[in-house]
């Protein structure tokens, strides 16, 4: 089953503050292309994913995902 994903993610980090505006898209698939960034990212640079795996435990309570309202031209 394939399914097209069509939007944009913008991630915005001010000191300790990071954010997430998606537009178009809904939280699922935000954090789906995130994860997998994530993952894709660590894989690359040769990151052991158990360290991924404690990062994200430890950020989770502090992201914030900002939806976009949807503009109509």
């Amino acid at each position: 089953m394939e399914k097209a994903i069509n939007g944009c993610v913008q991630v915005e980090k001010q000191g300790n503050y990071v954010s997430i505006t998606s537009e178009e898209l809904d939280g699922c698939d935000v954090l789906g292309i995130m994860l997998f960034s994530v993952v894709s990212i660590a894989k690359s640079e040769g990151i052991d994913l158990r360290q991924i795996h404690q990062i994200i435990d430890a950020l989770d309570q502090r992201l914030e995902l900002e939806e976009c309202e949807q503009k109509y031209d």
